[in-house]
């Protein structure tokens, strides 16, 4: 947030030892090679950065969870996307939540279980609260779904809404920075500012992976709750 951000903001105007400097202080944070961060523009990227972190093991690094890892299936220079952290998980969920439908819901039926909608090859996000007007007022073009607006709106209509963020540390599909940008870019006032706050799990996108962390978020989020039920109230949560 402070030199990174000025480095990328000077792009071609930063002197050849500003460069050298920055592409030094990337690869230490991030432990890529300096020739990698070089090539990327000191821009890493998530897929560069899966591919290439333990590319000295030939061995890709997860995107749901950092600290799943795995050799690709085709090899080393293997250019399709693949994650470790799905090709870990997505058969014992896929086992588990057949076994438990059967045995002990007794729901009995023979069509498969897809873990994943891009299992059944017509994957289609929806984007619609995305789209704006495309150039010159034609039309419209399709931009990542962004609901940080109606978070705004949301909060300023009830000033008390109390928003937590619950955060992996090995998540790069929504990694902690991005959201916690947005968070500080609502234009919010600093009075419904304080009603966000925050909580940081020693886990990835799935939180629930690692028990310990399972354990935490839960604590966490019956905190939350419960301490935000009106003064007196009864009930709460356990």
């Amino acid at each position: 947030m402070n030199e990174y951000w000025q480095a990328l903001n000077k792009g071609d105007a930063l002197t050849a030892d500003e460069r050298a400097a920055t592409i030094d202080k990337v690869s230490q944070y991030t432990g890529l090679p300096k020739n990698v961060v070089q090539m990327a523009n000191m821009r890493v990227d998530v897929r560069t950065f899966m591919q290439w972190l333990l590319a000295d093991q030939q061995k890709r690094v997860g995107r749901l969870d950092g600290r799943y890892t795995s050799p690709a299936p085709s090899g080393a220079l293997e250019t399709n996307f693949f994650d470790p952290a799905s090709a870990a998980t997505q058969g014992p969920f896929t086992a588990v939540f057949n076994d438990y439908v059967r045995r002990e819901l007794n729901y009995k039926v023979d069509m498969p279980y897809y873990t994943s909608a891009r299992d059944l090859g017509t994957f289609s996000w929806n984007w619609t609260p995305a789209e704006q007007p495309g150039p010159g007022g034609g039309g419209f073009r399709q931009g990542y779904a962004d609901v940080a607006s109606a978070l705004r709106s949301a909060m300023i209509k009830d000033p008390y809404l109390k928003i937590l963020v619950m955060e992996g540390d090995y998540d790069m599909a929504t990694p902690f920075l991005a959201a916690q940008y947005t968070m500080n870019h609502l234009n919010v006032t600093p009075d419904l500012h304080k009603n966000i706050s925050y909580t940081y799990y020693s886990s990835g996108h799935m939180v629930y992976l690692d028990q310990k962390a399972h354990d935490k978020m839960h604590k966490d989020y019956t905190s939350f709750v419960n301490s935000n039920l009106p003064h007196g109230s009864a009930g709460g949560i356990q």
